[in-house]
């Protein structure tokens, strides 16, 4: 949308907002069915991202392959192109595709989280009349098996083919019967060596509305359980809801190699994505942001609206023909226009400017704040204003400079030795160095106020030698009651290098259930330190959050 202003000789225009440049992790996997409508899903030569292969499986009792349909489509996620439909009121159909290799080692990786999506449509029906609302109920999973097409659904998510692992989101039409829809609900679902488990304590009902899934897994290490929460969105445009469910499970997800859909009615599925945050598979809201011109006699006002945390430059051009992107900032000769913070009341304005040329043009750029030290520590000089607790019979953090030595190498100073005293936090800092039987002992930060932030992370530097069954774990806590805040444990440290205990970077991203309030940080050692006690344990340094 452009606005052009006419004043004599002197053409002004402001354009839209035209360009905005997006800090994104990284998109694994892609599947937005964009194929050509009518067409038979296990015929096509698929397209997508982060796949190996085509989409295959069976259609119980040869009651109406899955096809092409019409894509779904909700506020800002417009899906292009079709969907993933069965065209068949009666019988099951079960789909799988495998996941390229690369793809897969970055969604499974122990001590990761990733996320996913997918677009979901319980009533969709066929030409003439709507889904059976009584027996519709689907899944669709992350795992290493598909669906069992002998398990006819009814009012459960589909089995899984024999000894078949997977966690996803499964939806149930409604508790009545005909085409009634409006109790249509999703339920959390996960199965382990073919045992399913459904999370239907707090179902999400979206009756007969198109719904965005949110998922995000924390994978931990083996024998330690892996987390999987969801979220229901029918408006994409307004932020993560409270999640509707939280599953936990050790899933061992080392040999999750297939997206497997499994559905008994009429339902659809689109734009499924996985990546490694959340901006990759929540969509942004496409900008609205409009520059607007006003002639005056001192020169020219513009105003658009502003977005929170969000910075703006003006940059001009004489030349249209060139992009936006390559353009300058404009200096007027006054004021060079860079680096203009969002206004909290939503929009922002420049009076009097300058137009040096008869013929000017004139857009937005626009970037996100850089993040901002909330709370940082190198522990150099002191402890950080950090306090330990003794909660076993064992050994308790301690603030100093290690001088260490076990199983797995020496920890003889702090990560910013180089640039200091090298001290840091750690469970047995003396000569011994070792944490002993019935070590239970916590690490608690002073209160970190997040209240005007809605995102951030945590990042600190770690040397580790654990004993194989013991716990070292990062919580948020509530600054005041000292309650966990989220699921658990947002970081679980593992010891994968048992013959040294060097120096290294943690970086973890801070839960959205953390923001809006005050919290703490809480490292937490638990374990017996081995037979011998030649353990040394965990080792602190270096510890900042920062904030958006």
């Amino acid at each position: 949308m452009n606005t052009i202003t006419d004043t004599g000789n002197v053409l002004v225009t402001a354009t839209a907002l035209a360009f905005s440049p997006m800090a994104l992790g990284e998109i694994l996997l892609y599947e937005g069915f964009d194929y050509t409508e009518g067409e038979t899903i296990y015929s096509l030569d698929a397209t997508g991202t982060g796949w190996d292969g085509n989409w295959s499986g069976v259609s119980g009792d040869n009651r109406g392959e899955p096809t092409v349909g019409a894509g779904l489509s909700l506020g800002s996620l417009t899906g292009v192109g079709g969907a993933y439909i069965r065209p068949q009121r009666y019988g099951v159909a079960m789909s799988s595709r495998t996941i390229a290799t690369e793809a897969q080692t970055a969604l499974t990786a122990d001590d990761s989280t990733i996320y996913f999506s997918v677009l979901l449509d319980a009533t969709h029906g066929l030409t003439g009349g709507p889904g059976y609302a009584k027996n519709s109920n689907g899944a669709i999973i992350i795992g290493d098996s598909g669906f069992d097409d002998g398990v006819n659904p009814g009012s459960t998510p589909p089995g899984i083919l024999e000894g078949g692992n997977g966690v996803g989101v499964a939806f149930y039409g409604a508790d009545g019967t005909g085409f009634d829809f409006s109790n249509a609900a999703l339920i959390g679902v996960t199965y382990a060596d073919g045992a399913r488990t459904t999370d239907t304590e707090t179902p999400a009902v979206f009756g007969d509305n198109v719904v965005l899934v949110i998922g995000k897994i924390e994978w931990a290490a083996s024998g330690t359980n892996d987390v999987l929460t969801l979220y229901a969105l029918t408006e994409v445009d307004s932020g993560l809801p409270e999640p509707f469910s939280v599953m936990e499970g050790d899933w061992d997800q080392s040999t999750f190699n297939v997206v497997a859909i499994g559905q008994g009615q009429t339902e659809v599925f689109d734009e499924i994505t996985f990546g490694t945050s959340l901006s990759d598979v929540l969509p942004t809201p496409s900008s609205s942001t409009v520059l607007e011109i006003t002639a005056t006699d001192s020169g020219y006002d513009f105003s658009w609206n502003s977005t929170v945390g969000t910075i703006y430059d003006l940059v001009s051009s004489t030349d249209l023909s060139t992009e936006p992107s390559t353009w300058a900032i404009y200096d007027d000769g006054n004021t060079v226009y860079e680096d203009i913070l969002f206004s909290e009341t939503g929009t922002n304005s420049l009076s009097g400017v300058v137009s040096t040329d008869e013929k000017r043009f004139f857009a937005l750029s626009e970037e996100k704040l850089p993040p901002v030290a909330i709370f940082e520590t190198d522990f150099e000089t002191d402890n950080g204003g950090f306090v330990a607790a003794n909660l076993g019979t064992g050994d308790i953090w301690e603030y100093g400079t290690p001088a260490s030595s076990g199983f797995g190498g020496t920890v003889n100073s702090g990560a910013g030795a180089a640039e200091g005293t090298g001290s840091c936090w750690g469970t047995d800092i003396g000569t011994s160095g070792f944490y002993s039987a019935g070590t239970s002992t916590t690490l608690t930060s002073p209160v970190i106020d997040l209240s005007s932030y809605s995102e951030g992370t945590v990042s600190f530097d770690e040397a580790l030698d654990l004993e194989g069954a013991d716990t070292a774990e990062l919580y948020i806590i509530d600054g005041t009651t000292e309650d966990v805040i989220g699921s658990g444990a947002i970081y679980v440290a593992t010891d994968s290098v048992l013959s040294t205990a060097d120096w290294e970077e943690v970086s973890v991203d801070l839960p959205s259930e953390a923001f809006g309030q005050s919290i703490r940080l809480q490292f937490r050692l638990s374990g017996s330190g081995g037979e011998t006690e030649d353990y040394m344990g965990w080792y602190i340094d270096n510890v900042l959050v920062e904030g958006l």
